[in-house]
This record gives C-alpha cells, sequence and structure tokens, in this order.
C-alpha cells in the first residue's frame, strides 16, 4: 500500500473509529522523523507462532497470531537483539526496530523487499 492508496483509503473513511491512522498520515509519509537520517530498512518476515509456544486452541479455529503468546512483544525483542548486533558491526550507524504496531507503511516495506504481496485483507 503506497501512501498515496492509504491517505485515499483513508479519505473513504475506512479506517473507521481508528484514527490514530489517520494521525499517522505524517509520520507514514516521512519516516525518517521516527530515525532522523534514516535511509533504508532492513525488513523481515517471521511466522506469527513463536517456536512451540502456540497456544492449544486448534478446535477453536482462532487465526494464528492470536495463539500463543503476542508476537508484538517476541518479535520486537528478537528485533532488538538484532539492532545490538548490528551496533558491534557498525557502531556509527543509528538503528531502531518495528512492528506492525509502528506509524510504518510495512506491508508496502515488505512488498518492496520481496517478502510477500498485498492482498485484500
Amino acid at each position: 500500500m503506497t501512501i498515496d492508496h492509504y491517505k485515499s483509503w483513508i479519505e473513504q473513511k475506512y479506517h473507521g473509529s481508528m484514527d490514530y491512522l489517520r494521525r499517522h498520515i505524517p509520520t507514514k509519509e516521512d519516516p525518517t522523523s521516527l530515525l532522523q537520517g534514516a535511509k533504508s530498512a532492513i525488513v523481515v518476515a517471521a511466522p506469527y507462532i513463536d517456536g512451540g509456544n502456540q497456544a492449544p486452541f486448534r478446535a477453536l479455529k482462532l487465526a494464528g497470531y492470536a495463539q500463543g503468546a503476542d508476537y508484538h512483544t517476541w518479535l520486537k525483542n528478537r528485533l532488538d537483539q538484532v539492532i545490538v548486533d548490528l551496533k558491534k558491526h557498525f557502531p556509527s550507524e543509528n538503528f531502531f526496530s518495528a512492528t506492525d504496531s509502528m506509524p510504518i507503511l510495512e506491508r508496502d516495506l515488505a512488498y518492496q523487499a520481496g517478502l510477500g504481496w498485498i492482498g485484500k485483507n
């Protein structure tokens, strides 16, 4: 989803009562507001289920991301560890980690990185 498509989606009020999505437009337009001087993104993909932490809810037909630990937490922790390792090799560079709970166009970044596609979800 490009920023133009995102803005159009907001203008059509598809975001419902989630007004924070409208307020995020300036940051989504300029991700360097999250990290001054940012020029690139390292984009990763990970399964929702964290290793063996899957909860036994198969009979309830819960979505994968709702089973087990919250991926926003464990994935962010893993990404923060990657930053620690990157800083060892690139001490003069700045990094920050984010999951899809940050005001970035993460689906667009993933698509551009070749990690998926944008569907009707």
